[in-house]
């Protein structure tokens, strides 16, 4: 979902070289979404990935099934879809996977904008990304649970997360979110489970 925030707190400005972002950022009040995905219809979002790979997200209501396979999420809307990467299942030790919105998303009257997601993962040697463009082009990577060991896991199922993207988002007509599972040296590790963004 996305939401006009009140307060923030921890705020930084991300850079678009680097992930500056480690942890999701704490709210203390936001309002109504103004725009959300419950990846009810697939057609929505758009699968691809980086160069020499060929792992990619599915939308869908199974959950992981490789030899060291996670629980399936329990994410408010899970009966009706969810996206996964799979590592673990596809290991074939190049992964550098991308969910991207397929439409823009119109932010144009919105300030202080966050986005928040339900989310169930757990790290090996990969890195997990959200992504923000307000031109489909130029992206901002925010690295989530950075501070994640080998395999570490997250506490819940699902975990709620929130992360401020107003530097990114704020008054722009042209804004596109994408979740980016990376492990170009391992490759083969867990998975990571997103829905009701």
């Amino acid at each position: 979902s996305l939401f006009m925030g009140s307060f923030v707190f921890a705020q930084k400005t991300p850079s678009t070289t680097s992930p500056t972002h480690k942890q999701p950022h704490t709210l203390t009040k936001r309002s109504t979404p103004f725009w959300s995905d419950d990846f009810s219809d697939a057609g929505t979002w758009e699968i691809t990935n980086g160069t020499g790979n060929n792992d990619n997200w599915v939308i869908g209501t199974d959950g992981p099934s490789g030899t060291y396979k996670i629980d399936k999420i329990q994410s408010t809307t899970a009966s009706n879809g969810f996206a996964l990467y799979d590592s673990d299942k596809m290991c074939s030790h190049n992964q550098d996977g991308y969910l991207t919105t397929k439409n823009p998303i119109d932010c144009s009257s919105h300030s202080n904008i966050i986005l928040s997601f339900e989310s169930f993962y757990r790290k090996y040697k990969d890195n997990i990304f959200v992504e923000i463009s307000n031109d489909g082009t130029n992206w901002t990577s925010f690295e989530i649970h950075g501070d994640y060991g080998v395999n570490d896991m997250d506490p819940t199922n699902p975990t709620y997360e929130s992360l401020f993207i107003g530097s990114i988002a704020d008054g722009q007509s042209t804004v596109y979110i994408r979740f980016r599972f990376k492990s170009l040296s391992e490759g083969c590790d867990y998975s990571w489970q997103v829905d009701d963004v």
